[in-house]
């Protein structure tokens, strides 16, 4: 049990209720509930609920509307009431951890100024507005605005968690005036133990590739098939599971209609999909070029966990570059779609098949120990 913080309000706007299709702040939850006397949580969900489970008590608000920006006009009423509610009945919090952006939660942060605990924590997984403004989901002319906002709701954190080294800088220069009261630490993402691991024979003839999640603004998935044709074209025998859903999901499949070594595979809870995911070679990851922020995509935490290799269509400035590997386990294409790349990239895919087995699972273990969650809540209750 740990002695500096044994209540802890977490609040969220992304919580599965589903056990079976748990996200990572339920992973983060489930770990901090082991080490603490009581968990409370905050989040939206698809629908309201209000359950307990052991230590851990979720409120969960239901999101009554599909429009983007109408939706939060029926929540944020219920989010201050919420917040409200469990900080007058669970008057003995003495931690609150808050999931940026913090624009989304206003009124839950407006309230958590007002009370007095021994520690308040923002984890940043998203840069707001900033990597809104790049990919163009929120126009230019609210951009100092929001920024202003978001910076104002920083201010007051007793610690803000970044995801790696250039996460931290970018934060501590975009969020200036909010780096210099708050403690910036990093927070590497997390990931809960899984005894999922790859069996697919690497000598194989096909080299078996998948991509898992949303396909929104911000993620160049048709760049990224277009790329694996070229290799295709190249020589490389490949196939290319997908697994999403939505919008984007059906207009890939529209326009890849005839493409026989694609399969639009539709989206699976995620206890299913890490299941699957032994039988592929490579874990494919893409975010957008537009955006020059250091981000961290978390489903290469599905890959590693998985035992695949990731190949990686990123920014320079991601921190993925900075993971303490010192194996092949992932590679890095700054949207380099030459055919110089192509060759290269081909290159690294026949070399991974040569590469022990045995060895191979220890760099993976290795890294998995560095995505722990066991170590990421022990940091944010330090």
């Amino acid at each position: 049990m740990n002695e500096k913080f044994q209540n802890i309000l977490v609040v969220t706007s992304k919580y599965h209720v589903e056990r079976s299709n748990p996200y990572l702040t339920n992973d983060l939850v489930h770990e901090l509930s082991c080490h603490v006397k009581k968990v409370a949580v905050i989040g939206l969900g698809e629908k309201t609920i209000i359950s307990s489970d052991g230590n851990v008590v979720e409120n969960i608000i239901g999101i009554q509307s599909r429009i983007k920006f109408l939706k939060y006009f029926f929540i944020w009423p219920k989010l201050f009431i919420s917040m409200v509610m469990i900080l007058y009945k669970e008057r003995n919090i003495d931690q609150i951890i808050i999931f940026a952006p913090l624009s989304v939660l206003w009124p839950a942060v407006l309230v958590s100024k007002l009370v007095k605990v021994k520690n308040k924590s923002v984890i940043v997984f998203d840069l707001f507005p900033i990597h809104q403004l790049q990919i163009g989901s929120i126009p230019s002319s609210l951009g100092p605005m929001a920024k202003w906002f978001e910076s104002f709701l920083l201010s007051g954190f007793h610690k803000i968690t970044a995801m790696g080294p250039n996460n931290k800088s970018y934060i501590e220069r975009y969020y200036s005036t909010v780096s210099m009261k708050s403690d910036v630490t990093i927070l590497p993402l997390w990931s809960r133990p899984v005894k999922v691991r790859s069996v697919v024979n690497f000598r194989s003839e096909v080299t078996k590739f998948v991509f898992g999640g949303q396909i929104i603004k911000g993620r160049e998935v048709e760049s990224m098939i277009n790329f694996l044709q070229l290799m295709l074209d190249r020589g490389l025998k490949l196939s290319l599971d997908i697994y999403s859903r939505g919008e984007g999901f059906e207009y890939l499949k529209s326009k890849y209609p005839n493409a026989d070594w694609i399969k639009f595979c539709d989206q699976v809870p995620r206890d299913e999909y890490f299941s699957m995911l032994s039988r592929y070679h490579i874990g494919l990851v893409v975010t957008d070029r537009r955006v020059t922020l250091p981000t961290f995509p978390s489903k290469i935490l599905d890959y590693v966990n998985a035992g695949l290799i990731s190949y990686c269509i990123v920014e320079s400035e991601t921190d993925v570059a900075n993971l303490p590997i010192n194996r092949p386990l992932l590679y890095l294409n700054h949207f380099d779609f030459s055919m110089d790349e192509v060759d290269k990239s081909i290159r690294f895919f026949n070399s991974v098949k040569l590469l022990d087995s045995i060895e191979l699972e220890k760099s993976f273990v290795s890294l998995r120990k560095y995505f722990s969650v066991k170590s990421a809540v022990l940091r944010l209750l330090q």
